[in-house]
């Protein structure tokens, strides 16, 4: 083979690549921005679903667990932010979730066990009748 046809034939393929990453539809996945954990729209989750859904099923996505495996418990909602504890009904215990809303959807800003992350939550904006331990 000559070199023009090996360039030729690199180039068709490239092409071929580009238009293959253009037109098959992506994965929809979670997208990590430091510690958020963007709650992104879910098969599992029907249209006109509320926010304990919405944040039950980005809980059950991290955790790789079924939806009907979490119990979510809004203590707090503004519309804007939120707080509240979700369990695994597998497991004891539980932890606790704050979330924001970004661009209209919810954003876990942090979940977990332990002490409220007032730093992390005072620097996101959430007011003092959702983290009144905070202030």
């Amino acid at each position: 083979m000559n070199l023009r046809k090996i360039i030729f034939l690199a180039i068709v393929i490239l092409i071929i690549v580009m238009l293959a990453y253009l037109f098959v539809p992506q994965k929809d996945v979670e997208q990590e921005r430091g510690a958020d954990v963007l709650i992104m729209e879910d098969a599992r989750v029907p249209a006109g679903a509320g926010d304990d859904i919405r944040i039950a099923s980005a809980i059950a996505r991290k955790y790789n667990k079924a939806l009907g495996a979490v119990t979510v418990l809004t203590t707090g909602n503004n519309g804007s932010y939120a707080r509240g504890s979700a369990s695994f009904i597998d497991e004891d215990g539980g932890g606790i979730w704050f979330a924001a809303k970004r661009e209209g959807k919810w954003t876990l800003v942090s979940e977990g066990r332990g002490a409220t992350p007032c730093g992390l939550l005072i620097a996101q904006s959430f007011p003092s009748d959702i983290i009144p331990e905070c202030r």
